[in-house]
């Protein structure tokens, strides 16, 4: 029996990684709501996503797909009352 070894190597590059890119921007509208010591909280965010990624390799090149994305974060606070009443 003879063990062989097959090595293989790929060569991959990613273009401008050395360089600031703005990557994504988000426009967000928070809002709020108290109800008595309720606060009621909703934040939607919509990101836009600016500098895509290209990748090349031996065989191919490879671009990001770009697409925006819509979320959203909500909450419920309540509000305590730390002062003390003479």
């Amino acid at each position: 029996m003879s063990d062989s070894v097959t090595e293989v190597s790929t060569l991959v590059e990613i273009q401008d990684v050395s360089q600031f890119n703005i990557m994504n921007v988000e426009i967000s509208l928070p809002l709020q709501y108290y109800y008595k010591k309720f606060i009621f909280s909703l934040t939607p965010v919509l990101a836009i996503p600016q500098t895509s990624a290209t990748i090349t390799t031996e065989d191919m090149v490879i671009t990001e797909d770009l697409e925006s994305t819509f979320y959203f974060s909500a909450g419920i606070s309540y509000w305590f009352n730390t002062k003390t009443t003479k």
